[in-house]
């Protein structure tokens, strides 16, 4: 069986393990798949959360870079990293980290 897309459109998107955080991979969801909120992305769309133990730090940088590309301004960051909390469960309960370090 083939895969739906040529592997050179899913390299560093796609995997097992989620690839490292980077501004172009964010840019990639906002532009390719239409995420339009914070908790979308680090949760659904790359699972940062559940990967990456300085998932709160990523977030961060995810919000500025998602407030550049979707013309965000203070009180809709603010905004989306308060739901992004609210959204996410205790570390806990979370799986083991995996080395997950963004790419700035």
């Amino acid at each position: 069986i083939e895969p739906l897309l040529p592997a050179a459109e899913t390299k560093e998107i796609s995997a097992i393990v989620p690839p490292a955080p980077s501004r172009a991979l964010v840019r990639h969801f906002c532009a390719n798949e239409w995420a339009l909120r914070l908790d979308d992305v680090m949760i659904r769309r790359s699972s940062w959360l559940y990967y990456c133990p300085e998932a709160s730090a990523i977030a961060l940088n995810v919000t500025d870079w998602m407030a550049e590309f979707l013309d965000w301004d203070e009180p809709r960051k603010e905004s989306e990293l308060a739901r992004y909390q609210s959204a996410t469960i205790p570390k806990s309960l979370l799986p083991g980290p995996i080395n997950c370090r963004p790419h700035v």
